[in-house]
């Protein structure tokens, strides 16, 4: 249920996606620590992994989790 006036989403993540992609094209080497709630993470992971947006909140990402990508050929996210 998204509240009235609120962000879909697919705008949520195509702006994650966006943003995302610009960090990756923009940072070079360096590394780039980015900190957001858990629905920003999953749009990334699902940005990453092409997830299809119904299976959004099936992603468990817990409070204070640590989502970790790294820039090598293509993005890949990075568990543990």
């Amino acid at each position: 249920h998204i509240p009235p006036g609120a962000e879909t989403l697919e705008a949520l993540r195509t702006r994650v996606g966006q943003v995302l992609d610009t960090l990756v094209a923009d940072s070079g080497a360096q590394r780039t620590l980015v900190v957001a709630h858990g629905a920003v993470m999953r749009a990334a992971v699902s940005h990453v992994l092409d997830i299809p947006l119904k299976n959004l909140f099936q992603l468990k990402i817990d409070y204070a989790a640590r989502v970790r990508f790294e820039v090598r050929n293509r993005v890949q996210l990075v568990m543990g």
